[in-house]
């Protein structure tokens, strides 16, 4: 919004905007949309993403154009707004990718809390008592009392390199048909991550996110 906010000032006009729903409240960002273009006095075009549409055969026409499988659900909801956008606009400005590079995703902060209470036993001893009866709560709520219990394991790495997946281990494990399935792909991804004593888990996160994060949408 911030980019389209000086693009539109330095063009002078107001620029069109498209968004694709989802019918999920937890994840929906319409209201933001919305916002947004009054804010920029831009007209929105807004397309429907839904089970329905997902599980349909554009999922493996979109594996096709990609020329591999999909890695990020997202994708889907992409191809609507370009074809929302087609014959109206001959080029897009996406979000993409702003989270990593301006840690925007909940988790990057929380990383921070974690590495923290790892230096501090007692009071990671207490936070964890202490949230333990939250974890039935939702939203930010449920994140946190995660990465409080989370602490208590040592590695910060593997927190870092299993923070965007959408499975479970014991799902990917069930899926590869191997019950070290997980692990093996944890340690194909360890060379995306840079480590060393100038680099917070911030940073490592923010790096990695992005290495493994935008080649697919290139």
């Amino acid at each position: 919004s911030l980019v389209a906010a000086v693009a539109a000032r330095e063009l002078e006009r107001p620029l069109m905007g498209f968004h694709c729903e989802v019918k999920h409240r937890n994840f929906d960002e319409a209201a933001y949309a919305d916002q947004t273009a009054r804010c920029l006095d831009s007209e929105l075009f807004t397309t429907s993403l839904d089970d329905d549409i997902f599980f349909s055969d554009r999922l493996e026409k979109l594996t096709w154009h990609n020329d591999e499988p999909l890695t990020h659900p997202n994708s889907v909801g992409i191809s609507l707004v370009a074809e929302s956008a087609r014959g109206r606009v001959s080029a897009l400005l996406s979000g993409e990718s702003a989270d990593e590079f301006f840690g925007g995703y909940s988790r990057y902060p929380l990383l921070l809390v974690q590495a923290s209470l790892q230096k501090r036993p007692v009071l990671l001893k207490t936070a964890s008592a202490v949230s333990r009866p939250l974890r039935f709560n939702a939203g930010r709520m449920l994140t946190l009392v995660q990465a409080i219990q989370s602490s208590q394991t040592p590695d910060i790495e593997r927190q870092i390199l299993m923070g965007p997946s959408f499975m479970k281990t014991s799902a990917v494990n069930d899926l590869l048909g191997d019950g070290d399935g997980a692990d093996k792909s944890i340690l194909t991804r360890l060379d995306s991550l840079d480590s060393g004593p100038m680099l917070d888990p911030l940073t490592q996160c923010q790096i990695f996110d992005v290495r493994v994060y935008l080649p697919p949408l290139l």
